[in-house]
């Protein structure tokens, strides 16, 4: 299987948030999940291209044709993934950088 990435560069101001609290700006996020994403390209599909768009979409994802991660930020060439929830074994046994408790703060 293949594997693509794509940078996707907004011409607009894009405000993505978990929908908790829609009408506040405070719950804003730096990425975007999956799902989220996925209902996105096909309500824009729907509007742009009409229903067998949609259909074509939903029969690619069934059939793993068509698999989407999460959408994480970036800047310039340097991609940002998720803060590891547990530490590997090889970091436990080395020590730590001084700045510890600033790179357990860290999401990206």
């Amino acid at each position: 299987m293949k594997y693509y990435i794509c940078k996707l560069r907004f011409l607009t101001p894009l405000h993505v948030g978990s929908g908790e609290n829609a009408k506040s700006l405070d719950g804003g996020m730096m990425s975007v999940c999956a799902d989220t994403f996925f209902s996105a390209l096909c309500c824009t599909a729907a509007t742009n291209a009409g229903e067998s768009y949609v259909s074509e979409i939903r029969e690619l994802a069934e059939n793993g044709s068509l698999a989407l991660s999460d959408m994480m930020p970036y800047h310039g060439e340097e991609l940002f993934v998720p803060r590891p929830a547990a530490m590997p074994k090889v970091f436990k046994e080395t020590k730590m950088t001084p700045d510890r408790k600033a790179m357990k703060n860290l999401a990206f």
